[in-house]
């Protein structure tokens, strides 16, 4: 399998540009290595992004064992001043956003719309640009 890293950055770098209140986004192996993003230039680094994004995937794995809730889709972290979520893409990568004072449901929405473009990015295909 051959990702398209190229693809993936652009896909982030419009649904930042492009989605109200997006700070940043990321996608992550899930061995929480960073495979593309487009993050504040001030802010967490990337590798610290990558880490925190697979560090919560794992508890919530294990959560979600625990009481037989099945298959991680999302996490969510909501605070005061903003929102960040980690979406499962596939077995293998997930999806880091950081937002403030977002409206949560467009951005579930926008995120949604989203996913099956990184997917083929991940699997070496194009399936057009994601356009909110």
């Amino acid at each position: 399998m051959v990702i398209n890293t190229n693809k993936l950055n652009t896909i982030l770098q419009n649904f930042v540009t492009s989605v109200s209140n997006v700070q940043g986004a990321m996608i992550v192996s899930a061995q929480g290595l960073p495979l593309a993003s487009h993050l504040p230039s001030e802010g967490a680094e990337q590798e610290t992004v990558s880490a925190i994004s697979a560090t919560m995937s794992t508890v919530a794995e294990t959560i979600a064992t625990e009481f037989n809730q099945g298959f991680v889709e999302q996490i969510y972290v909501e605070s005061n001043q903003g929102l960040s979520i980690v979406t499962t893409c596939s077995t293998d990568a997930m999806l880091f956003v950081v937002a403030s004072g977002s409206n949560k449901g467009v951005l579930l929405l926008e995120i949604k719309r989203m996913i099956p473009e990184i997917k083929a990015a991940l699997e070496g295909r194009s399936r057009g640009n994601y356009v909110a």
